[in-house]
């Protein structure tokens, strides 16, 4: 629903000569749409399991957490939006 309203939105938008922006942050210090969600995976140490390597070799790590977690968001997206997002998100 949410792509949709925005294709709906652009279109009226234009229609009328407007632009709309869905950018979490258009302009610096005003707060935009607020789309967006940022989180982490680290180990109990602190290490980000999602922060790329410097080489070939430490980037499997990054490669093997990076590729589960969006395996893992893919085949749970309705629990994960059940439990994150409101009805305002839609």
């Amino acid at each position: 629903h949410n792509q949709l309203l925005m294709d709906v939105m652009e279109k009226v938008a234009l229609r009328h000569d407007f632009r709309v922006l869905f950018h979490e942050k258009p302009f610096a210090g005003i707060n935009g749409s607020g789309k967006h969600n940022n989180w982490a995976l680290a180990t109990d140490t602190g290490k980000n399991l999602l922060s790329p390597g410097k080489t070939p070799k430490k980037n499997i790590q990054f490669l093997t957490f990076f590729i589960t977690t969006i395996k893992a968001v893919h085949e749970h997206a309705d629990l994960l939006r059940a439990s994150i997002a409101s009805a305002s998100n839609d």
